[in-house]
């Protein structure tokens, strides 16, 4: 794998177009079963809405040398990856140092960063003045060229960081694990950004809800009736609910596609 960082960001937009984005989710506590990785869930869920295409989703374990190789696998099949976790001030928040490595970069301390978590430390009566953990320095430490995301909901900052492998050009997100610190950086700053980016397509995301009917009924009848028009469906089964859901581009079909899938599912719609 053959990796050159982009200092500048001054990556081409136009080539993201219609792109992967892949998620990581890192935290032993993930993997066995203590906390649920609603995540990657959530953002993409919202990636899906603006019709961005997803790839890979990756748990692993609190080990440099996993987290390594899981990030090396999604930067080869994704032109983006999404990193949650891992960025904390205790000696198992591994997830700067093994991207650090696997992009044979450094670790710079940002001190605006640190400044900021300082204060709000400071400022939430935890701790006596001066007796804040020196391990909280850690979190101020980041990829060189990386662009710090600032986190207004915690002390570890989220950052930036493009580069090109294999002659790709590849954008990467770390991002702190808690929803609460997480999911804001992403809906105010990363989905903005990848927009801006032309990850998104010209897709929009149908769904209809469904009661009364199995997915195996629905599919048959859908999969023969639109035949022609080669679609991909896609379907959830949630008791007493079955999702259907439908991935279009503006073309000179859809409003006839619309109109048949609507009236196929008609009798068991839940408008």
């Amino acid at each position: 794998m053959v990796i050159m960082i982009v200092k500048n960001r001054a990556v081409n937009q136009t080539n993201f177009k219609n792109k992967k984005i892949g998620f990581l989710a890192t935290g032993t506590e993930l993997i066995t079963g203590e906390l649920l990785n609603t995540n990657s869930q959530i953002m993409a869920d919202s990636l899906l809405q603006h019709g961005i295409k997803i790839g890979e989703h990756v748990l692993v374990d609190d080990d440099q040398d996993n987290i390594q190789d899981a990030f090396r696998f999604l930067l080869e099949k994704n032109d983006c990856v999404i990193s949650t976790g891992g960025l904390g001030p205790t000696s198992d928040d591994l997830t700067r140092e093994a991207l650090a490595q696997l992009l044979n970069l450094n670790l710079i301390f940002n001190p605006t960063s640190w400044e900021r978590i300082l204060t709000r430390l400071n400022n939430s009566g935890r701790y006596p003045t001066g007796a804040i953990p020196m391990s909280n320095k850690k979190q101020a430490y980041f990829p060189e060229h990386s662009k710090i995301i600032p986190n207004l909901n915690g002390t570890a900052d989220a950052c930036e960081i493009s580069c090109e492998i294999n002659s790709q050009n590849k954008i990467i997100y770390l991002l702190p694990g808690p929803p609460k610190e997480c999911l804001p950086i992403f809906s105010e700053i990363i989905l903005p950004s990848l927009l801006n980016n032309n990850f998104g397509s010209d897709q929009k995301l149908y769904r209809w809800r469904l009661q009364g009917v199995s997915e195996a009924q629905m599919a048959e009848l859908l999969e023969l009736e639109l035949k022609k028009y080669n679609l991909i469906f896609g379907y959830r089964a949630h008791s007493p609910y079955l999702d259907i859901k439908l991935n279009l581009s503006p073309s000179a079909e859809l409003e006839e596609i619309l109109n048949l899938v609507e009236k196929l599912v008609g009798p068991y719609w839940i408008k």
